[in-house]
């Protein structure tokens, strides 16, 4: 951050990973008005945990921001990336979710959107033990990536386990603020500008066949409520 710049803006937030507080010294960048951001949702407990040491060893007095991955189903414990092809089916084990209890939302012929949108899936059936897919896309799947059905969310609980023990390691630490995103509102949109989307101006798209109007007018809501 240029120090002879002058700017009205009163924080800055940035967010520490491989590169920030790893490769590039905070000192280096380092501001009173910076907020040091670390992103809950990846990463262990113990990865977290040591970001926060690193952080701190290097600006004791940083202030930190520890942003909750809230309720977002993800995939988990992928030991090796899972193949997709269009038309054929493929199975996922429950403990192969952040949230394990996913399969009880779920049932046959519900779409799922993964990756940012970019695979989409239907649902052959769910059980405790499994949940078969048919692909509608090919790649591969991988762990951390999102998975998203509509009209599930109100029925999902608002934090996960890994959100308390986030949060539970916030409070050991002293850290300045907590952050969680409205997940539930903003999961109707992804941003797929450079992936399926080359337009530039538009790099919001909706996921097909969600009302657009009603998922503006709430955030317009939630925006005039908060700000």
């Amino acid at each position: 951050m240029d120090k002879g710049h002058k700017s009205s803006m009163k924080k800055y937030i940035l967010t520490t990973g491989p590169a920030l507080a790893h490769e590039v010294p905070l000192r280096e960048v380092h501001s009173e008005k910076n907020i040091y951001r670390i992103n809950g949702a990846h990463g262990t407990i113990s990865d977290v945990e040591q970001s926060i040491c690193n952080i701190r060893a290097q600006i004791p007095e940083a202030q930190i921001l520890m942003d909750l991955p809230g309720n977002k189903v993800r995939t988990a414990n992928i030991q090796t990336g899972i193949p997709l092809e269009k038309g054929k089916t493929f199975e996922m084990q429950s403990s192969q979710f952040n949230y394990p209890e996913f399969y009880r939302h779920l049932s046959p012929g519900m779409t799922a959107w993964a990756n940012d949108s970019v695979f989409e899936f239907e649902v052959v059936s769910a059980t405790s033990e499994k949940i078969v897919f048919r692909s509608k896309s090919n790649g591969v799947l991988i762990n951390n990536k999102g998975v998203h059905v509509r009209g599930i969310h109100h029925d999902i609980p608002f934090l996960f386990e890994k959100d308390r023990q986030l949060i539970a390691l916030a409070n050991q630490y002293k850290l300045d603020f907590v952050g969680l995103s409205f997940r539930i509102v903003m999961s109707s949109f992804f941003r797929i500008y450079g992936k399926k989307n080359t337009d530039e101006l538009n790099p919001l798209q909706g996921i097909p066949g969600q009302n657009m109007e009603k998922s503006i007018n709430t955030l317009l809501t939630l925006y005039d409520k908060y700000k």
